[in-house]
């Protein structure tokens, strides 16, 4: 399924439309992970913003439909173990103040049961210390990551421990797969109704399999990949017509369309 998540979803966090300064005062890389692990996991990434001014930037994170599992540099110093970042339903904002530093693993939507075999909705818009879903496991993976001297060394950590828990990790869902490839296909504009007919199961259980494996409802991880499908045109685009962005995304009614966005975004599309 990797290929068909490529071609149809990559989850971004829109950087370049990200204001000047933060822009300016951060650095944002991806990078991919073994074949192995691609069915799983969309990309390791590492963030740093480094603010010496007295200008206030501010993170931003917006819903990508992703968990993931991370880890502050700062906190891993102090002798503190990661976190996991359950699924978001609505962006979030955090004034950086001198040098903040991250290193995370975002998992494709489901992506992250078979490892942990949790319920991802007990992690909707919530972060989890790592601990309290491997134990005293998740101190150690810390303790090797504080000693890395550089960034390959605590890839290959992450990727080695990653590749580990694969060989325990439980099932995927196959159903949740195909309903994901039609939810990416069409850039998350199909309904409810439609999508439970494709995969041949009542609506009330596709909403249970999707709180258990995504972390929230059908309906609200459809906006977030339609949400993401808006991103990644006005990232890519030199000219945006808002009303034609709104059109294509199924949006037939503009104070809907700024309405979602504003609640994804944190803005309105017109102040960006």
């Amino acid at each position: 399924m990797t290929k068909q998540y490529l071609n149809n979803f990559i989850p971004t966090q829109g950087e370049k439309l990200w204001p000047n300064i933060e822009q300016q005062s951060t650095i944002y890389r991806e990078y991919c992970p073994i074949s192995e692990l691609q069915s799983y996991i969309a990309c390791y990434w590492t963030s740093k913003t480094i603010n010496t001014t007295n200008e206030v930037i501010t993170s931003r994170v917006i819903p990508d439909g992703c968990m993931d599992i991370v880890f502050d540099i700062g906190e891993i110093n102090k002798g503190k173990c990661g976190s996991v970042c359950g699924l978001m339903t609505k962006f979030s904002e955090e004034e950086v103040k001198g040098i903040s530093e991250f290193l995370g693993v975002r998992f494709w939507p489901g992506g992250i049961i078979p490892f942990l075999k949790i319920l991802a909705n007990d992690f909707t818009d919530k972060l989890v210390s790592l601990d309290d879903v491997l134990g005293r496991f998740a101190f150690e993976i810390s303790e090797r990551l504080y000693y890395a001297e550089t960034l390959s060394e605590r890839l290959m950590i992450i990727e080695g421990e990653l590749v580990r828990l694969l060989l325990k990790a439980g099932a995927s869902n196959e159903l949740m797969i195909s309903a994901l490839y039609e939810i990416y296909k069409y850039k998350g504009i199909i309904s409810i109704k439609n999508l439970s007919q494709q995969m041949n199961i009542s609506q009330r259980q596709l909403s249970r399999k999707f709180h258990n494996w995504i972390g929230t409802s059908p309906k609200t991880f459809i906006n977030i990949i339609r949400f993401q499908n808006i991103i990644k045109q006005l990232n890519e685009a030199t000219n945006i017509n808002f009303q034609d962005v709104a059109l294509e995304n199924g949006y037939y009614d503009q104070a809907h369309f700024i309405k979602d966005f504003k609640s994804f975004y944190g803005k309105t599309p017109g102040r960006l």
